[in-house]
């Protein structure tokens, strides 16, 4: 599932709308992409209890890129692609009118899955239709949701003010609603190393025009982009999470130059990129294997200009290839990925070691999953040492970044057995962290009560307990302190470093104390284990065992 707790909960909350309206309720809920509005759909029909045979979706028609004609476009082909959005328009307010005003059927939930549209003007077209229906609507008292991508909320919000002024409830899953975060006690998860391109994050005149321009048309040509324009609107929109138009404007540049490898390859991989963001991960490995390709014959010709490229794609061809399974595959692109970097590194550092450094760090991560712990530590403690070297030039961007692989560093030190070198690493991992939170508690404290949870097993596998119990605590409160601004995201968070106190408890000598942490913990995580069966139950058993064993004699 795509979805974190914070984001299940707002879906939960508007599942309670869903089982109590009666009359008209329309329920717009805003997706970053494709992927969290289907788990967004299933979960709320999972958490209204709507029954199967009362819950209606009505799909967008996808556009079928692969039937578009090629360019450059001819005026019958333009008229075609008209007539085709008209007939697609057309079945679309048909499947409206006949489930919205003909069915008799007045308790049933209409959908509307805009999340896996292309179509602007089809966006327009539907909330026009929508705002005009709005009597019937209300009269035939229907329940409507529609799950609308992010990149078209300003359609929803400015083309349907009246529907949206009669909402019920509103959902807006933010981009942290929907990427599940790993646990404080796991290595974090390959990146992947996009194309550098040096896109300002200001806001952007002549891009935001041509961006309209891109919409308007869907065509390069008719929307006078170049190809290197048409590459910087896909980054545009694919750090807008936009993943659909992202592929949709990389698939325009592989058929606008079929005969220059640099922008085939480069339309590979935004669309590879675009695909994966959609949950595709077959065709995204596929899309960045054929741009790998490509890239590999473009180095024998400029390696000066491709070699960086083709790294930065090994790395992310290392990514999908560890996603689909093929850990040998992975590895081996991550190597050649280094072995490159290495090479670029040393004749000019202060460009290329901080990829390197990113580099190294996926390939410690791919070793550790392959059981290669050795070989992923001696990696790892490679990137600290470049990661403390860039932190000591630029603080302010490089020490979140050093404190993270010190962690997965300590993590993978403490498996190795080095209990006195996870011990020290962990607490220069915390000593960072702590600094940063102290600036900024709401982007740093949820690390730093991560490492503190991590470091308090390193503080116990060397004796020092009550060093331990003081690190538990502070982590229980900031937890505590959390927990209590945003429940839903952070209780099973509070349990979890709960029955790490009670271990600590326990190891001191303090049994009551002990079974009183481990018994919040259990109280906390029982509401969840009935919510979301299956996805707490590792937790659920240790806090359970744990409180078990605490039972006075």
């Amino acid at each position: 599932m795509a979805l974190t707790l914070p984001g299940i909960a707002k879906l939960r909350n508007a599942a309670l709308v869903l089982r109590e309206t009666t009359g008209f309720a329309y329920l717009p809920i805003i997706v970053p992409h494709e992927v969290a509005g289907r788990d967004a759909l299933q979960e709320l029909q999972r958490a209204s209890a709507v029954a199967d045979e009362e819950w209606h979706e009505v799909v967008w028609p996808e556009a079928a890129t692969s039937a578009l004609p090629s360019l450059p476009l001819t005026p019958e082909a333009i008229s075609e692609q008209r007539e085709a959005l008209a007939g697609q328009r057309k079945a679309l307010l048909q499947s409206f009118d006949s489930q919205l005003l003909q069915d008799a059927h007045a308790g049933h939930a209409l959908v509307l899955d805009a999340s896996a549209s292309t179509r602007r003007a089809l966006a327009t077209e539907v909330v026009t239709y929508l705002n005009q229906r709005r009597e019937p609507l209300r009269s035939h008292q229907r329940r409507l949701i529609v799950v609308w991508p992010a990149a078209l909320s300003d359609i929803l919000l400015g083309g349907a003010p009246d529907l949206w002024s009669q909402r019920a409830l509103s959902v807006v899953l933010a981009d942290e609603d929907a990427t599940l975060t790993p646990s404080g006690d796991s290595l974090r998860e390959v990146e992947p190393i996009l194309p550098s391109r040096a896109i300002s994050r200001r806001p952007n005149p002549v891009v935001e025009a041509q961006l309209a321009q891109w919409f308007a048309t869907h065509d390069l040509r008719r929307a006078n982009l170049s190809g290197a324009d048409a590459l910087t609107l896909a980054e545009v929109l694919y750090e807008r999470q936009d993943f659909v138009e992202t592929q949709l404007l990389a698939e325009a540049v592989e058929r606008a130059f079929p005969d220059d490898d640099g922008l085939m390859a480069a339309g590979k991989v935004w669309r590879g990129l675009a695909l994966h963001g959609q949950g595709d991960r077959t065709q995204a490995l596929q899309t960045v294997v054929d741009a790998v390709a490509i890239y590999r014959r473009l180095v024998k010709i400029n390696p000066a200009t491709y070699e960086p490229v083709l790294a930065g794609n090994l790395s992310n061809l290392a990514k999908f290839q560890s996603e689909t399974g093929d850990r040998a595959g992975a590895l081996a692109a991550a190597l050649k990925a280094v072995e490159i970097y290495r090479r670029l590194a040393e004749g000019d550092p202060a460009a290329y070691e901080p990829v390197l450094a990113a580099g190294l760090n996926n390939l410690a991560i791919l070793q550790s999953t392959t059981g290669d712990r050795a070989a992923s530590m001696a990696i790892a403690l490679e990137v600290v040492e470049i990661r403390r070297r860039l932190a000591k030039a630029n603080p302010a961007a490089y020490e979140p970044v050093l404190a993270g692989i010190l962690n997965n560093l300590a993590i993978l030190q403490s498996a190795t057995g080095d209990r006195t070198g996870a011990l020290t690493t962990g607490l220069e991992a915390v000593g960072i962290r702590r600094r940063l939170a102290k600036s900024g508690p709401a982007a740093y404290e949820l690390d730093l009560a991560m490492s503190l949870n991590n470091l308090v097993g390193y503080q116990s596998a060397t004796g020092d307990r009550v060093g331990a119990l003081a690190t538990a605590l502070d982590a229980v409160e900031i937890y505590r302190r959390m927990a209590r601004a945003n429940p839903s995201a952070y209780e099973p968070d509070l349990a979890r470093s709960l029955c790490t106190l009670a271990s600590a408890l326990e190891a001191g000598g303090e049994t009551p104390e002990a079974h009183l942490a481990a018994a919040e913990a259990v109280a906390l995580l029982s509401p969840w284990a009935q919510k979301m069966p299956g996805a707490f139950t590792d937790l659920s058993d240790t806090a359970q065992n744990l409180l078990a064993s605490l039972k006075p004699r």
